[in-house]
């Protein structure tokens, strides 16, 4: 499974704050609890910079960290590595 899904208008969840929970966080789950149900195992999940939060012009390696995103988008992409990531340990994906 390729998931690319999320909120592309990242300054509407300025309005909207459940927005990116909803396009992010609960599709991620629902699409990976359908994976769990189907036995499908892989997925390549497009996450995004805003994980790291402001960091100025620091490189980012993917052991980066702290993770402090400062806008819903980067705390749901956040979100949604976290479920990922519960997911395939505890279900062998």
């Amino acid at each position: 499974v390729f998931h690319f899904a999320a909120n592309a208008d990242i300054a509407k969840a300025m309005v909207e704050t459940d927005l990116d929970l909803k396009l992010t966080v609960i599709v991620t789950y629902n699409l990976v609890e359908a994976m769990r149900l189907n036995n499908v195992k892989k997925i390549v999940y497009s996450s995004g910079s805003g994980v790291y939060g402001d960091v100025g012009y620091t490189e980012t390696a993917e052991d980066f960290g702290p993770l402090l995103p400062t806008s819903m988008y980067g705390a749901s992409k956040l979100g949604a590595e976290g479920i990922i990531s519960a997911f395939c340990h505890m279900f062998d994906m």
